[in-house]
């Protein structure tokens, strides 16, 4: 007697399978031996062999219409299947076969009334059970399609595939917990499972647990290295983990191989544009397009790679033929939609991010871009609700936030509430400009309730954190404090979504930051008395933004400034950047080297008349500070300063000084000129 039971996969419809027969048969076992190993028409020519010589042989005829349902032939197999229960009517599985072959080819109806009488002979029949929860689950009968799996896991203890195949049906319908569970059974039960591991590795993706996903991704490959979609779905991790070598890579390597999913090749074009491979991603989306000229999400690539060269009617017109061959493909819509917001149509573009929205809800993009843009007008509740969405987008491209967000346990993240007993931790994120304009907040966790505060942020944020009420203790070590420390997190942008902010709670407490009398009377003295308008300048942000190139000046750009009579120019830059200022020597001071932290920073600038910054972290600690600050704002802008006011809700002291076009630098300092004389003029004086 053959010792096993062999489940031979038949499409889309269920699964077939093929018993153990009675007496030994070599032949049949040859056939099988093909089968298994993909060998279709030589299992197929020896299946008929035996039936040849034994017209009744049961088995036979299932894996002859398994095969032929495999080679796109549902009427052969049908066939075969109805010869079958015609010759062993009283037999459960050849009936549960049957109704797999029928779902398989479409046959709905037929398929339900041949799994039911394979119920009616064996009820914890597990091919019959397995297959009708498939049938149900796609009429959308989803409690029916539950009680027929819960059945079969009861029946079939040992059973790994229907634990998978619930634990799917979980997840579809948003139970997430029972999803993981089931899925975890299965793999108890099969940790050999490539499957298994993979959709257990999607489901942790889509819960933030990043880092047990990858470790699933990659133990799925392990077990099956051809596995693409498993390789593609690693490339995806990767890819908004901000590790976009190995995602590229990942996405490479599934496009390598035959049963590569062709959105391998889109996705890989996706991560050269952002490497700035530019011609192979075009490559790759050319590559997708012969193989189908009608597939949506290569138009919609290939929309994003020349946006990204500039040919933005191009990137409109892919965009609009990617959104009429697939209207239910939501990146089209919002690729197109930012598309309208650099072209400063953001009536258009709300239109279209929410109808992204309505055809996937969940769309970490979409979610994210409009919560921007709806910040940009100040619809601060809605828009900071959809701003949560940035760890689903850029986790890799925030300073902190990737190991952070991925370390801390979901289950205590803070989702607003009572605090009262608790002990917060608020983990900063993104840069320094963000955690310094976003700090003001912490000390609303005491008034709700919180009986402890600890801070986790950047060494040079520390001593400004730690200068805030109601602040009990700042680390700065890689790893969070142990768990037993604290009852809930907070990523600090994530505040103001939790307090509810409006913009008219703006700018709340105000100045926030207050340095030691002492360190300002430091540098006041340094500077000394005079009668000249004593103006810091920083000129760069970090190199690490996306977007850096078009926020950061060049110091020699702004050389009318360091001359203007009547004006001292001190320098507030770090980092790389500050090499700049030892061309201009003898014209801006640069004490940055004794300033070790941004506490060392506030209590210079405390000292200053003005400053004068791009949008970085320096201007973000002059308006905490209360102090004069004229932001230089890129074209575009940033959704805190808005898109046309020279004034912030956020900071009281700024002014913003806006670029007319892309690029133009030129006509902002030319505006700092007549800023400047006019203050000078006006005999501005440090508060």
């Amino acid at each position: 007697m053959i010792d096993w039971l062999r489940r031979l996969v038949v499409g889309r419809g269920g699964n077939a399978e093929v018993p153990p027969e009675t007496a030994p048969d070599p032949r049949f076992a040859e056939a099988l031996e093909h089968h298994q190993h993909g060998r279709l028409n030589a299992a197929a020519q020896v299946y008929e062999d035996v039936l040849a010589e034994r017209p009744d042989h049961v088995d036979a005829l299932q894996g002859l219409g398994a095969v032929r349902l495999q080679q796109g032939d549902p009427a052969g197999a049908t066939k075969c299947l109805r010869h079958a229960v015609a010759l062993q009517p009283d037999r459960a599985l050849v009936h549960a076969n049957l109704g797999a072959v029928f779902l398989a080819a479409g046959l709905s109806a037929e398929a339900e009334k041949a799994l039911r009488d394979a119920l009616a002979l064996e009820p914890c029949c597990l091919p019959a059970l397995s297959t009708l929860a498939r049938l149900l689950e796609a009429r959308g009968e989803l409690a029916s399609a539950h009680s027929a799996l819960e059945t079969a896991v009861a029946s079939e203890s040992g059973n790994a595939s229907v634990r998978l195949q619930l634990g799917l049906l979980y997840d579809r319908d948003g139970q997430f917990d029972e999803a993981e569970r089931s899925l975890r059974a299965a793999l108890e039960r099969e940790p050999v499972m490539p499957e298994a591991h993979f959709h257990l590795g999607n489901l942790l993706n889509r819960t933030d647990r990043v880092a047990e996903a990858e470790a699933c991704f990659r133990k799925a490959i392990e077990l099956a290295p051809h596995f693409a979609a498993a390789i593609n779905n690693l490339g995806n991790l990767l890819q908004v983990a901000g590790r976009l070598d190995e995602a590229e890579q990942c996405y490479h390597d599934a496009a390598s191989l035959p049963a590569a999913p062709i959105q391998s090749l889109t996705n890989r074009a996706d991560v050269l544009c952002k490497l700035g491979r530019v011609d192979e991603a075009l490559a790759c989306c050319q590559e997708a397009l012969r193989r189908n000229p009608a597939f949506a999400a290569a138009h919609s690539t290939l929309g994003a790679l020349h946006r990204a060269q500039g040919r933005l009617d191009d990137a409109k017109a892919s965009f609009e033929t990617a959104i009429r061959l697939d209207p239910g493909f939501a990146p089209s819509r919002t690729n197109l939609a930012s598309l309208y917001t650099a072209l400063g149509d953001h009536p258009r573009a709300e239109a279209l991010y929410r109808e992204a929205l309505t055809i996937r809800p969940d769309s970490p993009t979409a979610r994210y871009n409009l919560g921007v843009l709806l910040l940009f007008r100040g619809a601060y509740p809605e828009g900071f609700a959809y701003y949560e969405s940035r760890f689903a987008c850029f986790a890799g491209e925030m300073a902190g936030a990737a190991g952070l967000h991925d370390v801390l346990d979901p289950t205590t993240r803070w989702r607003g509430g009572d605090l009262y007993g608790k002990t917060v931790l608020v983990w900063t994120e993104q840069g320094l400009g963000d955690a310094l304009m976003s700090m003001r907040f912490i000390p609303r966790l005491r008034e709700r309730g919180a009986s402890g505060v600890i801070v986790q942020c950047q060494p040079p944020l520390a001593r400004v954190m730690q200068s805030l009420p109601g602040v009990d203790r700042v680390v700065c070590t890689a790893a969070p404090p142990a768990s037993s420390e604290f009852d809930v997190h907070v990523a600090i942008m994530s505040l103001p979504h939790l307090i509810g902010l409006r913009v008219d709670d703006l700018p709340g407490p105000y100045p926030y930051l207050h340095p030691a009398k002492d360190g300002i009377a430091k540098w006041r003295a340094r500077l000394g008395e005079g009668r000249q308008l004593c103006v810091g300048l920083a000129w760069a942000g970090s190199s690490a933004l996306r977007d850096d190139s078009r926020r950061s000046i060049a110091l020699a750009e702004l050389a009318p400034i360091l001359t203007a009579p009547g004006v001292r120019v001190i320098s507030l830059q770090k980092d790389a950047r500050s090499v700049e200022a030892q061309n201009f020597a003898s014209q801006i001071d640069d004490w940055m080297d004794e300033c070790g932290d941004l506490m060392d920073t506030a209590a210079l600038v405390s000292a200053l008349d003005l400053v004068i910054s791009v949008d970085t972290a320096v201007a973000h600690l002059a308006g905490a500070l209360g102090k004069p600050v004229w932001l230089l704002n890129r074209f575009g802008s940033e959704w805190r300063w808005g898109l046309r006011l020279t004034a912030t809700p956020w900071y009281p002291s700024m002014t913003v000084v806006r670029q007319e076009s892309e690029g133009d630098w030129q006509g902002v300092v030319v505006t700092l000129q007549d800023m400047l004389r006019e203050a000078i003029a006006n005999r501005y004086v440090a508060t």
